[in-house]
């Protein structure tokens, strides 16, 4: 999907809170603000995740969506293993994940999680201004 118009805040200096879009968890993306970058959920895109699929599930191959638009309500389109299909999405940590300034380093970003799923309890999966945990 794309990102959300940047919207453009003169009032504060401007920074950049993401790099790409592998700073981002879940499906969020590395946006321009009009002032910077930050991770932000595309448009048309749901919030939550998708649950994990079980490693030992066999599914029927069946393509029931292709966005999160096609999906009624709060639901997303999910890929379980080659199954896609609308589910309730699993819902994001509550909390808000701080913001980071990019660190520039020349050592590769190690990150500990994809989305909030990979995380113990109410941990949240945030940008750590060079990777995610």
């Amino acid at each position: 999907g794309a990102c959300p118009p940047p919207r453009w805040i003169p009032l504060r200096a401007c920074r950049n809170f993401c790099s790409s879009n592998g700073d981002c968890p879940g499906q969020e993306h590395c946006c321009n603000t009009g002032c910077g970058q930050e991770c932000q959920l595309p448009v048309g895109v749901k919030r939550g995740f998708c649950p994990r699929p079980d490693r030992n599930l066999i599914t029927i191959c069946l393509v029931e969506c292709s966005s999160d638009s096609e999906c009624p309500g709060n639901k997303k389109c999910c890929s379980i293993g080659c199954h896609v299909q609308c589910v309730t999405p699993v819902p994001a940590k509550p909390g808000v994940c701080p913001k980071r300034r990019v660190l520039r380093t020349f050592a590769p970003c190690n990150s500990s999680c994809s989305d909030d799923t990979d995380c113990p309890r109410h941990k949240k999966c945030c940008f750590t201004g060079c990777g995610r945990s």
